[in-house]
């Protein structure tokens, strides 16, 4: 499996194998694993 990486900034685009450890998810699941991973954390006082 592959996942499509798109940077809208860079107008770039990149293929890459999917990690094993996202081998098990799908749907939601999956795009709540990358998110989680992925995109910092941001903390509003």
């Amino acid at each position: 499996m592959k996942i499509l990486r798109l940077n809208l900034k860079t107008k770039q685009t990149k293929v890459q194998d999917i990690p094993k450890e996202y081998l098990a998810l799908g749907g939601r699941g999956l795009t709540s694993k990358i998110v989680l991973d992925e995109v910092e954390l941001l903390v509003i006082h």
